[in-house]
């Protein structure tokens, strides 16, 4: 990964989050990165996020709703966790 030029790493993450800001990248990564670490299971990123599942359900429809890439989609979801290790 580190082969690949910053700027096609910058490319790619702001085609996979289309449509969201800076901040709202941001806070994209907490949720996701929460979402991943559960292995996918909105009870316990919702646990380690602080926040009701049904919140982070909300906020993960409205990321795909934004971004047109569902992150509860395994392909989909291939090209966040690849957006967040270009991210660190």
């Amino acid at each position: 990964m580190d082969d690949i030029p910053p700027e096609d790493r910058h490319d790619f993450i702001r085609q996979v989050f289309k449509g969201c800001t800076e901040g709202e990248i941001d806070e994209w990564v907490k949720i996701l990165s929460a979402f991943f670490n559960a292995e996918g299971s909105i009870n316990h990123a919702a646990s380690r996020l602080f926040m009701h599942k049904n919140t982070l359900q909300y906020k993960l429809n409205k990321l795909s709703e934004t971004t047109g890439h569902n992150p509860r989609k395994l392909s989909d979801a291939a090209l966040f966790y690849l957006a967040l290790r270009f991210l660190k």
